[in-house]
C-alpha cells in the first residue's frame, strides 16, 4: 500500500518538475489548432496583408464632387484659366476710372476752366511763331483778352470758342506736350497784362523740329 502511493507522489512529482511542465506545453502547442479568429488577425497583420487591403481600398474609391473640384482648382491649367475669366470680369478700379475720365474730360470746356480758374477769365489762346536768328520757334500763347470781347479772334460764340481751345488741346496731344503744358499753366507765376504797350500774353515754347513747326503754322 505504502509503494503504491509512494508511485502515485512520485508521479505528481514529476508533473511538477520543468522538464514536464515544458513537455506539456510543448504537446498543447503542437495539437493547438489556430481559431478563424487568430488566422484573420495573423493574415491582417503581415506587410503582404497590409499591401493587398490598401490597394483593394484604392480601386474601390471613386472621387467626390469636392474631391475632383478641388483637385481640379489647384492644376496649372485651372489657375490660368480663373485668371484669364478674372481679367475678363474685371471690373476698372477707382484710380482707373479717374485716370480714363481725366483723359476724356480735358477738352475745351476743361481748357476753359483752367483758363478761368488761374486767370480769372476764359482767355483767347493761340500758337505764336516767333523767327529769331534764322530759327522759328512756336509759343502757346494765353493773351490778356477774356472771351466775349470784341478783340477776342476766336470769339464769335461760345461754340467757336471751345472749339478753338479744343484744337489746341489736339495739336499738344499729337506732340506728346498736353500734359507737360497743363503742369505749366496750373504752376506758372506768370500773368497776361492787358494795360501795357504792345499787351503781355502768358507764353510757352513748344519742343518742335524744323518741320514740325511748319505741321502746324502751315507755312511753307
Amino acid at each position: 500500500m505504502k509503494g503504491a502511493m509512494k508511485n502515485k507522489d512520485k508521479e505528481e512529482d514529476d508533473d511538477l518538475t520543468p522538464q514536464a511542465f515544458n513537455r506539456a506545453m510543448k504537446e498543447a502547442d503542437e495539437m493547438r489548432l489556430p481559431s478563424n479568429a487568430d488566422k484573420e488577425e495573423d493574415d491582417d497583420l503581415t506587410p503582404e496583408a497590409f499591401k493587398r487591403a490598401m490597394k483593394e481600398a484604392d480601386e474601390m474609391r471613386l472621387p467626390s464632387n469636392a474631391d475632383k473640384k478641388e483637385d481640379d482648382d489647384l492644376t496649372p491649367e485651372a489657375f490660368k484659366r480663373a485668371m484669364k475669366e478674372a481679367d475678363e470680369m474685371r471690373l476698372p478700379s477707382n484710380a482707373d476710372t479717374a485716370t480714363m475720365d481725366e483723359a476724356q474730360k480735358f477738352d475745351g470746356y476743361a481748357f476753359a476752366d483752367l483758363l478761368t480758374r488761374k486767370w480769372g477769365a476764359p482767355l483767347d489762346v493761340d500758337f505764336r511763331p516767333v523767327t529769331s536768328l534764322g530759327k522759328t520757334d512756336l509759343y502757346v500763347a494765353v493773351m490778356p483778352i477774356p472771351f466775349g470781347s470784341k478783340r477776342c479772334r476766336h470769339g464769335q460764340n461760345e461754340m467757336a470758342y471751345l472749339c478753338h481751345l479744343q484744337g489746341v488741346i489736339e495739336v499738344l496731344e499729337k506732340y506728346g506736350m498736353l500734359e507737360d503744358y497743363v503742369d505749366f499753366v496750373e504752376t506758372t507765376d506768370k500773368k497776361p497784362r492787358a494795360r501795357t504797350s504792345p499787351l503781355i500774353a502768358v507764353t510757352w515754347r513748344m519742343e518742335l523740329t524744323k518741320n514740325q513747326v511748319k505741321e502746324i503754322t502751315g507755312s511753307g
